[in-house]
């Protein structure tokens, strides 16, 4: 910077304050710059990666998709045939004892349960077998036959 003073003009020292400051925003607008294209460039990556990822989803779908199904009738017919179809009767009385934190319960009910297996050929019905019927996550603290048929239980 040149100054005028009694017709001369004198050089000014380039070490002002100013100088400094502006050399300062160059270097943080540089670094800015190389930050900017180091997330672009880590944008893209991750971009790639989610466009191989569908890809990958899309060829394995449709492989699967194109693959026959076999099924074996002969193992449904087996299956058809040791099944039971049984009708079940529930008659709530009571719910209490409702614990939210241990999510338990305790039901006071009447359970029924009617075979409807009859066999075809002789136009009979058949007995159902309700011997392996229990409660999945629970436990009966009692149970009193009521009703005891070859075809029905009440409980």
């Amino acid at each position: 910077m040149y100054t005028q003073t009694n017709g001369s003009i004198r050089n000014i020292s380039t070490n002002s304050p100013t100088n400094g400051f502006t050399k300062t925003i160059n270097s943080s607008t540089k670094n800015i710059n190389s930050s900017t294209k180091n997330i672009n460039s880590s944008t893209k990556n991750i971009f790639a990666i989610f466009v191989l990822l569908f890809l990958l989803l899309v060829i394995s779908h449709s492989t699967q998709a194109s693959s026959p199904l076999v099924s074996d009738n002969s193992k449904m017919s087996a299956l058809e045939d040791k099944a039971d179809e049984v009708q079940v009767g529930l008659y709530l009385l009571n719910l209490g004892k409702y614990e939210l934190a241990t999510g338990s319960f305790t039901a006071d009910f009447y359970l029924d349960l009617k075979c409807a297996k009859t066999d075809k050929a002789n136009n009979m019905d058949k007995a159902c077998d309700f011997g392996s019927f229990e409660f999945m996550n629970g436990r009966a603290s009692s149970s009193e036959l009521i009703i005891d048929e070859p075809q029905e239980k009440f409980y």
